[in-house]
């Protein structure tokens, strides 16, 4: 079985992101990394949230986890936990994930729960 755009997207995003939270000095660590993680952990419970209720306020909640995320790496990079180019692979990641939750989300405001055909 084929996973979805948006989950490999994601986990692309995760196995990334996740070490280099760790390289965050020790001062930002405990708050600004765990917050982080904690945003991108969101937005993956979101979207599977969404696949197994078909509930389309859990895709709600993950865009904001995705916008929280942004906000989040954007203050990584003005802090300089992460470098110029660390921040922009990141930011890459995220509009990718950015598009694709976005097309999943047309579909449903269109009155559709198929999900299947943005997954694919």
């Amino acid at each position: 079985m084929q996973q979805s755009p948006v989950f490999v997207r994601v986990a692309d995003l995760m196995e990334w992101l996740l070490p280099r939270l760790g390289q965050y000095p020790r001062s930002q660590r405990s708050l600004l990394a765990a917050e982080t993680a904690a945003a991108l952990f969101g937005v993956h419970r979101g979207l599977l949230e969404a696949v197994k209720t078909k509930d389309r306020r859990a895709l709600r909640r993950a865009d904001v986890e995705l916008e929280r995320l942004r906000m989040l790496l954007r203050l990584g990079e003005t802090l300089q936990c992460l470098s110029v180019g660390q921040y922009e692979h990141a930011m890459r990641l995220v509009v990718e994930v950015g598009k694709l939750l976005g097309a999943w989300q047309q579909q449903w405001g269109r009155g559709t729960t198929q999900t299947q055909a943005v997954l694919e």
